[in-house]
């Protein structure tokens, strides 16, 4: 039987509360749309992605190709990691973090393929986006093959950019953020705007679970909210695919979110 070699994908930055778990879902929700299996695995002492996985299948907005595991020892999770390739079970593995530096950021990196690095237009959320990036670029200096480090890539989210007549929203110190970060970090094209869809997704489950559940309601009000579900489930993706677009040969169809 042929097995599977997970593509690994960490959520990292040095601040709390940027949304790397938000993050986590939302590809989450994209990789499992897509049919390809993911393994969880919480590292942050608020077990938010855990507890939302687990509250998901709860709900019936899980999935059978999603699964969670948890743990804050760094040989733990070297087991695990070593576990789910040997298994060859699984398409993904994707591992949030905890805010703040040490030694496991240098284990974590030093195990994946992708770090992906949220970053909030606010001048707080860019120096510790910024800082994070330091510590990438300084890791190269600590480690013996600097060129099998993990490609490092920011992603934009809670990006709130242009009003329904296309006019711009951004405050001027917003637009400057924003000049700061395209500079500086050269984040993914896509980003990950601030919709209702994903505090709902937060909350609820999967965004395709959601989407198809909405789809089947009697009521043709509900069947018609089912749209900003399968925009946000396109829009992650779009990131998606934009992360996995340098030497995986993985990507996946965003208009399937429609289909």
């Amino acid at each position: 039987m042929s097995t599977k070699t997970p593509i690994l994908i960490a959520a990292m930055n040095r601040k709390g509360g940027i949304g790397k778990t938000t993050l986590v879902r939302a590809l989450t929700s994209a990789i499992v749309h897509a049919g390809k299996s993911v393994l969880l695995i919480d590292t942050d002492p608020n077990r938010a992605l855990i507890s939302w996985q687990l509250r998901a299948q709860e709900a019936g907005f899980g999935s059978p190709l999603m699964s969670c595991k948890e743990t804050l020892d760094m040989d733990v999770l070297n087991t695990m990691l070593d576990e789910a390739f040997d298994a060859g079970a699984v398409d993904f593995i994707i591992i949030d973090t905890q805010g703040g530096g040490g030694v496991w950021a240098d284990t974590i990196a030093a195990q994946v393929h992708i770090i992906v690095a949220p970053v909030i237009l606010a001048r707080t959320d860019v120096e510790d986006s910024l800082k994070s990036f330091a510590w990438y670029q300084r890791l190269a200096d600590r480690v013996d093959q600097p060129e099998l480090l993990p490609k490092y890539c920011s992603v934009i989210t809670k990006f709130d950019s242009k009003t329904r007549s296309g006019e711009s929203k951004l405050r001027q110190t917003e637009q400057q953020h924003l000049l700061t970060v395209a500079q500086k970090l050269k984040p993914l094209s896509y980003a990950l705007r601030l919709r209702p869809a994903y505090q709902d997704m937060d909350e609820t489950g999967l965004l395709g679970e959601i989407a198809r559940r909405m789809r089947e309601e009697a009521n043709v009000l509900k069947r018609g909210q089912a749209v900003r579900f399968e925009e946000a489930l396109q829009e992650a993706t779009y990131v998606l695919n934009e992360l996995l677009a340098e030497g995986s040969g993985v990507s996946f169809d965003p208009e399937a979110a429609h289909a």
